[in-house]
């Protein structure tokens, strides 16, 4: 089963060396004027998906007559672009689905979009979000995570359920052995890494686990 690489049309919050997490094996979905940031990064989408008024024309004429799958939807719709590509990728049954360039500069995109990724993750699809010095990933029984950092790095856990049980996180400076939290705790923002590798795991509920890297100079 492949990964699938979906890159939205958020604020270019590029990862580093993002082309190079990408596999023969992997497949890239653009949502909509995501299309110019994979055209920026170098990367060349397998599906892109939405109501094209984002992407560059030229760009969108260069992908059709390469061979890329154009899936246009109307302006007027019930899902957003990226529902569409999750939607989709959901269809290639992958071992992995990770997104980049969901959050922006406008605050009611960056919340649906991080509800939207949160929904597909309560069903079982395994979710992930990367930026430039960050990642995150929905944790559920069945996906417990692990995060590999440096000392001091922080890491944060948001309850996005009403509870969350067997809440266990190993390798920071404030660790948790089956804790329960409800939604709305802020009792697991900026935790630290003590160690080069966390791991987090929970019995119910579903979680949203951010790990921000201290830059290095």
């Amino acid at each position: 089963m492949p990964r699938v690489f979906i890159i939205a049309n958020g604020q270019a919050d590029f990862p580093f060396s993002f082309p190079s997490l990408i596999s023969s094996n992997d497949i890239v979905i653009c949502a909509d004027g995501g299309s110019n940031h994979a055209a920026e990064l170098g990367v060349k989408p397998a599906i892109v998906i939405g109501d094209m008024d984002s992407v560059a024309p030229e760009l969108l004429l260069q992908y059709q007559q390469g061979g890329v799958d154009i899936r246009r939807f109307p302006k007027d719709k019930d899902a957003s672009d990226l529902d569409l590509c999750l939607e989709a990728a959901v269809g290639f049954n992958p071992t992995e689905i990770t997104c980049i360039c969901v959050l922006g500069n406008r605050e009611d995109h960056s919340l649906t979009n991080t509800f939207l990724l949160a929904r597909y993750a309560s069903r079982n699809n395994k979710v992930t979000m990367l930026g430039s010095n960050w990642q995150a990933q929905f944790i559920t029984k069945q996906h417990p995570r692990e995060f590999t950092g440096t000392p001091g790095d922080i890491v944060s856990l948001m309850p996005m359920t009403a509870t969350v049980t067997g809440v266990t996180i190993e390798g920071v400076k404030w660790p948790l052995n089956n804790a329960e939290l409800a939604w709305g705790s802020s009792h697991t923002v900026s935790n630290e890494f003590a160690q080069t590798h966390v791991s987090i795991k929970i019995t119910t509920g579903l979680i949203l686990a951010i790990h921000y890297y201290i830059p290095s100079y």
